[in-house]
């Protein structure tokens, strides 16, 4: 018989000390699970969680014109996440995540050894399916019952789940900072990337945001997120996902402060708000969360050149009315070109114009540095229009000096204009005659400047660019344009609103309305032509031979009539006034107006939404207008004349 030592004895006793441990704590685990199972959530939600993915509205060749939405966010598929990203996230959080079963027993004992020997709560021991769970599944509650919860959802969500599933949820996810949920989002937000282009740099700042998204992202503190990135490269290069010369080359990469927008490939923010307003009616508050994609009737190509023709016709029109001096002025010392930048940082870009701090002045050309730090050359040729006490200025002396902050206009590479920030606005729309679908549209020189919409809100007088619908109107009522009338002066007295009997007009008094005058209307040449016929007149644009087709067809007759055009009624003067275009009238309506001219008489609606689709891509509303069809009548709008 095998003889039993004391040392035997005492290994049997702990053996079975450990075992009755052991099975103490996998009794109190399970009867722990099943007291909190009732109010553990499903896991298999997860497989098909809905993210918040903003309101994308495309161009009609598929160009991103907006995304608006609270949370920045670009669902990814496993596919489409790079390995250095996969990496990355690995070395900062979880390395042996392929590994373990959602709970990793080997880093939370090195956790708890680390943080007994060092005092200090170095290391975290929540793995990728711990943390996913904790910010999609789990409520606030009470650190202990949370834990276990977060323990039990984990080892569900591996069994529900592949490894794949459970990281590619993680990327999509996860709050990164600047309001950026994702990685591909924080790609775009940080870098102007998407999530494919990043490199072993990049990927190991946006894992290195992880720890604290509010406080290590790069737009709050470059010096936190520099040296969270470090710590994550040195992971990476212990784990031998990076060799000596990556690590090193990724290690000296400068970290930029900088932060970009949305991909947005074509500017058009008017139609993005347009669009916006037009769904909110519809879905409401769930156009910023359920990813929505909208695909306009605007043309990529043709809102750039709308964009390009609207800001050169008001900045040459604000030009020829004067230069109106600088924009500021600062003290230029020793200060580098980054400094001089810093200190414009929070002037804004309005319509392509860069504020820039003058820092050298010649007798031909001026040296400026822009708010981004790049330095540009102004010659005499792009400053000579800056007309000084009604003179040309002979140097840039004439105009600026040495710290005074102005506007410019890049030319070319290292080449700009001088300009200044226009007084005047304008806008401009383009509509396709035969259906109404709007190509391009751009209700204003900048967006972030002024919001207002001028080609939707802004009712103006179109003057002489009205008479057409009176012609026509003149036309339908039986005259011809052989028809002659009469180009002589006239005049229409004013209603006497005097009081008393016998008295004539009496002088007005203080605050009563005054007295209305006698309208002499004349044409712009301020001659007259005796009897023109009626096309000429058209042609030449004859005020006094519009305002007497106007009388002769009655002023009840034409306002009727110009409804046929789309135009509103109640915005029409009741009066003579009318036909000389005092009515207050939108581009967009007089856009729809001669769009019946140009299609041979329908009526179309103009419209900006070509079709609205779900996230997943299906349609859920196809806009189907009648289009202006000579050749099928049954499905062409109404004639301007029905």
């Amino acid at each position: 018989m095998p003889v039993i030592t004391p040392l035997h004895r005492r290994l049997r006793i702990a053996a079975t000390v450990i075992v009755s441990i052991a099975g103490l704590v996998a009794l109190a685990f399970l009867a722990t699970y099943y007291y909190l199972k009732p109010t553990l959530p499903d896991v298999a939600v997860l497989r098909d969680v809905r993210l918040q993915v903003p309101l994308r509205v495309y161009s009609r060749d598929g160009k991103l014109l907006a995304q608006l939405g609270e949370q920045r966010r670009v669902p990814v598929t496993w596919e489409q996440i790079p390995p250095v990203v996969v990496e990355a996230v690995l070395a900062a959080e979880d390395d042996r995540f392929f590994q373990h079963p959602g709970i990793d027993w080997q880093g939370i004992v090195r956790a708890v050894f680390v943080a007994a020997t060092t005092m200090q709560a170095t290391q975290g021991g929540s793995t990728l399916t711990q943390q996913l769970v904790r910010t999609t599944l789990i409520t606030k509650e009470k650190q202990l019952r949370r834990k276990l919860r977060e323990v039990f959802l984990a080892l569900s969500l591996e069994n529900e789940l592949s490894k794949q599933e459970i990281f590619t949820l993680f990327v999509n996810t996860q709050f990164l900072g600047q309001r950026s949920y994702g990685f591909a989002a924080a790609a775009e937000t940080y870098f102007g990337k998407t999530l494919g282009e990043v490199d072993a740099a990049e990927a190991a700042l946006l894992a290195g945001i992880l720890q604290a998204p509010s406080r290590q992202n790069p737009a709050a503190s470059v010096k936190l997120a520099t040296e969270r990135r470090t710590y994550v490269l040195r992971r990476m290069r212990e784990l031998g996902y990076l060799d000596e010369k990556a690590w090193q080359a990724a290690m000296e990469k400068p970290v930029q402060r900088g932060q970009h927008g949305p991909r947005v490939q074509v500017d058009a923010p008017y139609v993005g708000e347009m669009v916006r307003q037009a769904l909110y009616e519809k879905f409401g508050e769930r156009i910023y969360s359920d990813g929505f994609q909208v695909v306009t009737t605007v043309d990529s190509r043709l809102q750039r050149a709308a964009d390009v023709a609207l800001r050169a016709a008001v900045l040459e029109y604000d030009r020829r009315h004067a230069w109106r001096g600088v924009s500021g002025h600062v003290e230029v010392r020793d200060q580098d070109d980054e400094a001089l930048a810093a200190i414009i940082e929070d002037k804004p870009v309005v319509g392509g114009l860069i504020p820039a701090i003058v820092v050298q002045t010649g007798t031909e050309e001026a040296m400026v540095v822009a708010r981004s730090g790049l330095r540009y050359r102004l010659g005499m040729d792009g400053i000579r229009w800056a007309h000084v006490n009604d003179a040309a200025p002979k140097t840039p002396r004439d105009v600026m000096k040495i710290g005074d902050i102005v506007y410019v206009l890049p030319s070319g590479k290292g080449e700009a204009l001088l300009a200044q920030l226009p007084d005047v606005q304008g806008a401009f729309v383009a509509l396709d005659p035969h259906d109404g679908s709007i190509v391009a549209l751009s209700g204003g020189f900048d967006y972030d400047a002024s919001k207002f919409n001028r080609v939707t809100q802004a009712r103006r007088q179109p003057g002489s660019s009205f008479k057409p619908f009176i012609y026509s109107a003149a036309l339908e009522a039986g005259l011809t344009p052989a028809s002659v009338i009469l180009d002589a002066p006239v005049v229409y007295e004013a209603p006497d609103t005097s009081v008393g009997i016998g008295q004539g007009k009496e002088p007005a008094v203080e605050g009563e309305e005054p007295e209305q005058e006698d309208w002499r209307p004349g044409n712009d040449t301020k001659r007259f032509y005796g009897p023109t016929r009626l096309r000429d007149a058209l042609a030449r644009s004859r005020n006094l031979v519009t305002i007497r087709v106007m009388r002769q067809i009655g002023v009840g007759y034409a306002r009727d009539y110009v409804t046929r055009f789309g135009l509103p009624k109640e915005h029409i003067p009741a009066d003579l006034t009318a036909a000389l275009g005092t009515a207050q009238i939108t581009p967009l309506e007089m856009a729809d107006g001669f769009a019946v001219f140009a299609n041979g008489g329908s009526l179309v609606k103009p419209h900006v939404i070509d079709r609205i689709l779900a996230a997943d891509g299906t349609v859920l509303e196809s806009t189907d207008l009648p289009v202006a069809c000579a050749d099928c009548p049954a499905t062409a709008p109404p004639l301007a004349g029905d």
